[in-house]
């Protein structure tokens, strides 16, 4: 499987949806950028996958990852920021999509 193009990262509390789109490379491995320019998702040999804001503060992980993974887990992630944190699931490609093929929507 190539790199992907896009990730959705969508919050279990309330179906909200940030989308990643791919954005060059960090360390060697695709880089993502949330679609309003606010959160990168990269993979750095000191934390292994995160979500982090431009200026390198990490907001967000995810919770079962070897770490080594040549592009961000499909898993949970957690994210944490301004003393909040939400569970999100990591979906690959673009969720719309996959739906309307299943009929959903």
């Amino acid at each position: 499987m190539g790199p992907l193009t896009t990730l959705t990262f969508e919050r279990r509390l309330d179906g909200l949806r940030y989308r990643f789109t791919r954005n060059g490379e960090h360390h060697g491995r695709p880089a993502h950028l949330r679609t309003d320019g606010q959160v990168l998702c990269v993979w750095s040999p000191a934390d292994g996958w995160h979500c982090a804001l431009p200026d390198g503060t990490v907001v967000a992980k995810p919770l079962e990852t070897t770490g080594d993974e040549a592009q961000p887990p499909a898993t949970v992630w957690r994210s944490f920021k301004n003393g909040k944190s939400y569970l999100y699931d990591v979906l690959r490609g673009d969720p719309s999509e996959r739906s309307e093929e299943a009929g959903e929507g």
